[in-house]
């Protein structure tokens, strides 16, 4: 079984707020993302623009730590 827990830490400390979402069905993703790969390889063909996607994955990021007000010193341009 998969499990995903969220804690929560308060300003006053103590103990965090705690949510966690159980998942039981089998996980393929792996098995999905290979068959992926291998079709890319057999059609001679250019995958999805995963540079592109890492980019916008990292401004988000970026946007996330901003809202937080968290110090960082993540930059992406």
């Amino acid at each position: 079984m998969e499990k995903v827990t969220h804690y929560h830490l308060l300003p006053e400390m103590g103990p965090p707020s705690t949510i966690c979402w159980e998942y039981s069905m089998a996980d393929n993703s792996c098995l999905v993302e290979f068959e992926h790969f291998v079709d890319v390889i057999q059609q001679d063909r250019i995958s999805s623009p995963i540079l592109d996607d890492a980019s916008a994955v990292l401004k988000v990021v970026e946007a996330v730590y901003e809202s937080s007000m968290y110090p960082h010193c993540l930059s992406v341009s």
